[in-house]
């Protein structure tokens, strides 16, 4: 429902804070989900959450872990020893990752600016094989996010866009912008797909997508 009434959240929270040490570690993620979902800073209450959240991170899942780095980006709340210590505990799990899992963590570096190159490396050695499971949204994010970070796998690109050249009729006005960005800024070389990728954003100019893009200012 998204239904964001403040002061409700603030009494919420208020009353939770003294409970934090007996919350479970999916009760602490599901919670900094919900916030960064909500749009909802409580610079106090993030502090005392995230101080029992650290403790616990060796028994957050992938999901968890992943949900917990989003919502921190999302936040605009980086501490480096705590995104030091989700990846440290993210690294052995990345089997576990799903495509949402790989594309809500990438894109959480790429935003923090957190550049973690041995973890990223690790990340994108597991998600390679799996690119074909992702949606268009998933591989438009985490192409995003990598050429962001300045992060270049020439291997591991030419995967995603044999991926996302599957999913092209499924590109959103937001999707085609954020991969030509993406293309742009790695000098991808790759004119197949950068002459579909033209061809998908042809055919959303004469629809009503690109107007409602245009009235929203994704393009």
């Amino acid at each position: 429902m998204g239904l964001r009434d403040t002061t409700f959240v603030s009494l919420l929270l208020g009353e939770a804070e003294p409970k934090l040490a007996s919350f479970t570690d999916q009760a602490l993620a599901n919670t900094v989900w919900a916030l960064a979902t909500l749009g909802h800073k409580d610079a106090a209450f993030m502090s005392a959450l995230l101080e029992v959240a650290e403790t616990k991170l060796p028994s957050f899942n992938a999901q968890a872990l992943a949900n917990m780095a989003w919502a921190l980006a999302t936040l605009g709340y980086y501490d480096a020893a705590l995104m030091g210590a989700l990846l440290t505990e993210a690294k052995p799990r990345l089997a576990s990752f799903n495509p949402q899992d790989v594309a809500n963590t990438v894109w959480a570096l790429a935003t923090l600016g957190c550049r973690d190159t041995t973890f990223i490396g690790a990340l994108l050695r597991e998600a390679k094989v799996r690119l074909s499971s992702f949606t268009a949204q998933q591989l438009t994010n985490t192409a995003w996010a990598l050429a962001t970070l300045g992060h270049k796998d020439t291997a591991f690109m030419v995967t995603l866009l044999v991926a996302a050249r599957l999913e092209l009729p499924s590109f959103t006005v937001a999707a085609v912008r954020q991969m030509g960005i993406a293309l742009a800024k790695f000098n991808s070389e790759d004119a197949e797909f950068k002459h579909v990728l033209e061809a998908r954003r042809t055919e959303l100019v004469g629809g009503k997508e690109w107007a409602l893009g245009q009235r929203r200012g994704t393009i």
